[in-house]
């Protein structure tokens, strides 16, 4: 019923996800629509093995690629189910308000009718409009002769002169049990057929397809829509549903007219159970909407959480050299702007190397997280970010800091670093682990890179290693 198009999808909320992931896994995907066309591609992945994206057992497109495919197209058949709810949701809201507009505007254009032609002329001009049809009638039973007889009548298959006994005949039957019925073969129904020689007046001819609905009140039959087209169109259950719908506000029309005094009880009776149809409604749509907003909550948080991990370095806990690279051009430019100073440290583990062969990889690994996190305890403004640069070695990126400023966090840094007292035997300058820095302040130079920044502090560092090590070097 409802088409969603992984196009449209990517091109909608999918792609910044696609995007991210590759970015975070390195992926070689290609992802088609159904025509085979690419929608997203990242590399050249071979084409032979097709995942498939499917929302309810529809195939809308595949995925090809060599990893994390199936984590892509679980992410596809997830955004595809989500846009087919939101359709399926708005349908429903949607039908829903066209039921009860289509009741009340019937109930509000019945309202001033005081005969009963003028309520059967006012229903087959309604019916007709909203449905397809080459004759329509609207019969009324007589309790005292139980004949169903017509009072309004369009097209040749009905005339006033139309009548049907009731429970016999399609009229009469329908009428007789209170339900409604789509006959799309006239001509062949059992119920068109009556025990006499001569042509009945309740017998249907001249039709191929019709709808009949009955009118009741309190429980009882007390009439009949029909409408009825002279080729087989094939009347469907949307076409029942709506002559249903026009019908319901007629009976209670019918029954007032006849039973004046019944008024008031009967229009509060149908206004009370409307209310209650209308608020159970209201309340489910609104139980719908809260699990929606849930979804999407949870879809937001999964997405932060990715972000962050595509952010951090996995063994320190700190931002990685990506974030790095972002981070510093931001600063760059909004320093550049407001025309104030931007500091880096760098910072290297000195004799790491010698670390490594005398305690081994997981002592270095652990080294390397205890000095990183003594680094993040020094730079304490929340502008302020540590970096794993590579390797043992580290950055810190000062926004609106001058060198006296970065001079303070290095001294920090070091001090900190020296008061974990990491035993190095193999160190050079120290027992315990030392580190080297660099320190470089500016204020950005317009059109100029960033770059620039990160050669000066790197010189620092170079200058601080080689003139001894475990001391700051400061340029700027």
């Amino acid at each position: 019923m409802f088409k969603i198009s992984l196009r449209k999808l990517i091109k909608k909320e999918g792609r910044a996800l696609l995007e991210q992931l590759q970015n975070t896994f390195e992926l070689t995907i290609s992802i088609h629509d159904v025509n085979g066309d690419v929608l997203f591609a990242k590399g050249n992945p071979a084409l032979e093995h097709r995942h498939l994206v499917a929302v309810e057992d529809k195939t809308i497109g595949w995925v090809c690629g060599e990893n994390h495919v199936e984590t892509i197209v679980s992410l596809l058949n997830f955004l595809a189910k989500q846009e087919l709810e939101k359709k399926q949701l708005g349908y429903e809201v949607l039908e829903g308000y066209r039921e009860m507009s289509l009741i009340l505007n019937m109930a509000n254009k019945l309202s001033p009718c005081i005969d009963l032609e003028a309520i059967a002329n006012l229903t087959i001009q309604e019916a007709t409009k909203l449905i397809p049809a080459t004759s329509a009638a609207v019969l009324l039973l007589d309790s005292e002769t139980g004949l169903l007889k017509t009072i309004a009548a369009s097209g040749d298959a009905f005339t006033l002169e139309t009548t049907v006994a009731l429970g016999e005949g399609i009229i009469g039957s329908v009428t007789q049990n209170g339900t409604a019925d789509i006959i799309n073969e006239v001509a062949s129904d059992p119920r068109n057929t009556f025990p006499h020689n001569t042509l009945h007046k309740g017998q249907i001819t001249g039709v191929s397809s019709m709808i009949c609905v009955s009118l009741c009140t309190d429980d009882r039959p007390i009439g009949a829509i029909a409408i009825a087209h002279d080729t087989p169109i094939f009347y469907s259950a949307r076409d029942l549903k709506l002559l249903t719908r026009i019908a319901s506000p007629v009976a209670p029309a019918i029954g007032n007219t006849l039973l004046h005094a019944e008024l008031y009880a009967v229009q509060a009776e149908y206004l009370q159970k409307l209310e209650i149809e209308v608020a159970e409604r209201t309340k489910e749509l609104r139980q719908e909407i809260y699990e929606r907003h849930r979804a999407e909550a949870s879809l937001q948080d999964a997405n932060q959480k990715l972000q962050q991990l595509a952010d951090l370095d996995g063994l320190t806990n700190v931002a990685n050299r990506r974030r790095f690279d972002e981070y510093l051009l931001d600063e760059w430019d909004r320093a550049g702007r407001d025309r104030k100073p931007l500091s880096l440290i760098m910072c290297d583990v000195d004799y790491f190397k010698k670390y490594n062969d005398t305690y081994g990889h997981q002592g270095g690994d652990d080294c390397l997280r205890k000095v990183a996190q003594a680094m993040n305890q020094s730079a304490k403004r929340p502008a302020d970010m540590v970096f794993r640069y590579g390797g043992e070695e580290f950055a810190v990126l000062l926004p609106s800091t001058d060198m006296d400023g970065a001079m303070t966090v290095a001294n920090q840094i070091r001090d900190s670093v020296k008061a974990l007292q990491i035993e190095h035997e193999a160190s050079l300058v120290s027992k315990y682990i030392s580190v080297s820095l660099g320190v470089a302040s500016m204020v950005p130079i317009i059109d100029a890179a960033p770059t620039i920044l990160v050669t000066i502090a790197d010189q620092a560092l170079y200058q601080a290693k080689n003139d001894g090590r475990d001391r700051i070097y400061a340029i700027g």
